[in-house]
């Protein structure tokens, strides 16, 4: 796969355009008159996920329903030119681990936002009652790692939200929905289905940011439990399942192009 810096150093015209964030979405577009293009929105509030409107594009993918909402509802895109691809993972890389203890022994705050300012501090003091320890990955710690796959699998409980969760529970451990906007609820196999559809995300973080409200998701856990929502996640999310999704979409979108010419 090339990977350039200067739209002007690609000679090939692309069969499709596959846009993340608008400004790099809508040059691509511009840059290759005539081919049609996908815009995948990735966040609620960041301004570079709001989508380009134009006419090449022509589908919008959001990753879980907050973004379905930002596209129809904030943007104006018709809901008939969007579609709900949720994220995956990595099975191959994100192997499982052991089973979980009874009770958890080792905690992570798994976020490039965490630090002492922000959520790490109340995560810490509400683990620490409960005899835990806690370790936190992430740049805003100066921990970040290209191995995240290791990582996880060194701990029995993991504070995250999307995408990170999303790792964490593959890999077989309990997750605490959690990041500096709020916290959220132990991913448990019941809520699961609910909770993928929000991609773990912001809208799953509505209760405070206080000790008190880590500690009574704490109390929740339950290895069996978590056991069943990673086989669930392992089942549902992996990546060869989204990549046939984005595939397929693919052939749709350049079909349709191709008959509007």
């Amino acid at each position: 796969v090339p990977v350039v810096e200067d739209l002007d150093s690609i000679k090939a015209k692309p069969d499709i355009i596959h846009g993340q964030h608008n400004l790099e979405a809508a040059a691509a577009v511009l840059n290759f008159p005539g081919v049609p293009a996908v815009f995948f929105c990735h966040g609620w509030t960041f301004w570079v996920d709001a989508p380009p409107v134009l006419p090449r594009v022509k589908m919008y993918v959001a990753v879980d329903e907050t973004c379905l909402d930002r596209l129809v509802c904030e943007s104006g895109v018709p809901p008939a030119r969007t579609r709900l691809i949720f994220n995956s993972v990595d099975l191959e890389r994100f192997g499982r681990r052991e089973p979980l203890p009874a009770a958890p022994r080792r905690a992570l705050v798994f976020s490039n936002f965490a630090n002492k300012f922000t959520h790490a501090h109340v995560i810490r003091v509400a683990c620490e009652r409960a005899g835990i320890a806690v370790s936190v990955v992430g740049s805003a710690a100066g921990t970040a790692t290209d191995t995240p796959e290791s990582v996880l699998r060194e701990y029995d409980l993991v504070f995250a939200k999307g995408r990170s969760a999303l790792e964490a529970l593959a890999v077989g451990a309990a997750v605490i929905l959690c990041d500096m906007t709020g916290s959220g609820p132990l991913v448990t196999a019941a809520e699961f289905e609910r909770l993928r559809r929000l991609n773990f995300g912001i809208r799953a973080l509505q209760a405070p940011l206080t000790a008190e409200a880590i500690a009574a998701q704490l109390a929740r856990f339950d290895a069996s439990d978590a056991a069943e929502v990673s086989r669930r996640v392992r089942a549902t999310a992996g990546l060869e399942g989204m990549l046939d999704q984005v595939l397929s979409l693919y052939e749709e979108v350049i079909n349709e192009h191709a008959r509007s010419e």
